[in-house]
């Protein structure tokens, strides 16, 4: 089955809420005050009701309960709750998979969106546009395993789908990997161009042709790899092995460090407090 084909399949496709929609379009704009973010998160009685209560949750640590959308703009900030419900909204995007494999997913997607946001800084990049890239780079596997199950169970007993080798695996066997379709997913939900622009060259090699122009879209592309790279390695991996195992070709790509002695090795707690909140 080709990726075309793929998105053929109408039924595999995942439905994102139209709120989510219009907030990832928005993304690079200023111009939507708070209460205009608060008015379009109501049109989502779903969303509205599981961001209030993210936003009361003890994570957060309120000294009084959040009772309207505008409170929790106002309280947690305009990027957050963006964040927030585009996460939540994402996450629940496509119910119809198993969900043990989808809390796994969505723990190794939520990992690579909070690393890449860990190092966007450094790299003098924008850390919510990196929590997206990385948050939407494994979308491209919903499509395929609801298209062909058969088909990713055996590629699942070769490679984890949380592995990078995965890329590799897929495209030897499909002519095209999981970023792939992630991609296109973007692209058929209309989002901006800069997300099919990046995510199509995440799985490429590094030292390939389509890498070898230094672009916006080849330091993000090396980012978003990074961060796939961080949330595939041992969660309780010492510093030193982090360190040991720090891939420099993707750095070098993401505009980071080639060694990683100077770069922050934090822990999950640390880079996304939001983690448990989200996954709980």
């Amino acid at each position: 089955m080709t990726l075309d084909d793929l998105f053929q399949r109408s039924l595999a496709l995942p439905v994102l809420p139209q709120v989510v929609q219009q907030l990832l379009a928005s993304f690079q704009s200023e111009d939507l005050r708070a209460d205009q973010l608060a008015h379009l998160i109501g049109q989502d009685q779903v969303l509205s009701a599981k961001l209030l209560r993210l936003a009361n949750s003890a994570h957060y640590q309120r000294p009084q309960a959040i009772s309207t959308l505008h409170q929790a703009v106002q309280l947690l900030g305009w990027v957050n709750v963006r964040t927030l419900v585009i996460s939540v909204g994402l996450m629940s995007c496509c119910p119809q998979l198993p969900a043990d494999w989808s809390k796994r997913f969505w723990q190794h997607n939520l990992r690579c969106a909070v690393a890449a946001r860990h190092w966007a800084g450094l790299a003098g990049a924008d850390p919510e546009l990196a929590y997206l890239l990385g948050l939407l780079q494994g979308l491209g596997m919903l499509p395929m395993r609801l298209a062909e199950p058969e088909l990713m169970a055996k590629l699942d007993a070769q490679t984890s789908p949380f592995e990078l080798q995965r890329w590799v695996c897929e495209r030897l066997t499909l002519g095209y990997a999981y970023t792939d379709a992630s991609a296109k997913l973007t692209a058929h939900w209309q989002l901006p161009a800069v997300f099919a622009q990046v995510l199509s060259l995440v799985a490429e090699p590094a030292g390939s042709t389509a890498l070898a122009k230094d672009s916006a879209p080849v330091r993000w592309a090396g980012l978003v790899q990074l961060a796939v790279w961080r949330a595939q390695v041992s969660e309780g991996a010492a510093p030193a092995q982090l360190q040991a195992a720090w891939p420099r070709a993707m750095a070098v790509q993401a505009g980071l460090p080639e060694t990683a002695e100077s770069i922050d090795l934090a822990s999950w707690e640390t880079m996304g407090p939001e983690l448990m909140v989200l996954l709980g």
